[in-house]
């Protein structure tokens, strides 16, 4: 009887324990983040890109279908600028010496000469063109719409 009465308490006291861990990463974290992002979309709504402007004058003259499709490609032009508003709030981390960063690295992919090997499986994933990715974004809503 002892025994199941020490494990209840046990448990219990665990439980208390991840719920104040919860509410302190709550408090401290997740709530902060919550209210930079949602200030950060009220921003974006009351300031629309041209882009979201177009897609809204657009909605009086197509059908409900069509409205529904470009409210969501809105939402979605929403989002994507609340996450570029977001990034550019990061503060920039430090940047490691190049020392430190030639010590991060393993010794195999650095030559005596200081050159890098290059990651194979790595080439051609960064876009060359800046806006490439977005204009990638745009091309993708459009055939969506026309569905």
């Amino acid at each position: 009887m002892n025994e199941i009465l020490a494990k209840n308490l046990m448990q219990t006291d665990v439980n208390q324990a991840a719920q104040l861990v919860r509410s302190m990463l709550t408090e401290k974290y997740i709530s902060p983040i919550q209210k930079a992002v949602s200030n950060e979309n009220k921003r974006v709504k009351k300031n629309p890109c041209k882009n979201t402007r177009l897609l809204e004058a657009l909605k009086p003259f197509v059908g409900r279908d069509a409205q529904h499709s470009l409210t969501s490609t809105i939402d979605i032009l929403h989002t994507i600028q609340t996450i570029q508003g977001m990034t550019k709030q990061i503060p920039p981390q430090s940047l490691a010496t190049s020392e430190q960063a030639r010590d991060s690295i393993s010794t195999n992919s650095v030559h005596p000469d200081g050159i890098y090997d290059i990651d194979s499986a790595c080439v051609g994933f960064a876009p060359q063109n800046p806006n490439s990715s977005q204009n990638f974004m745009m091309m993708l809503m459009l055939m969506l719409l026309m569905r």
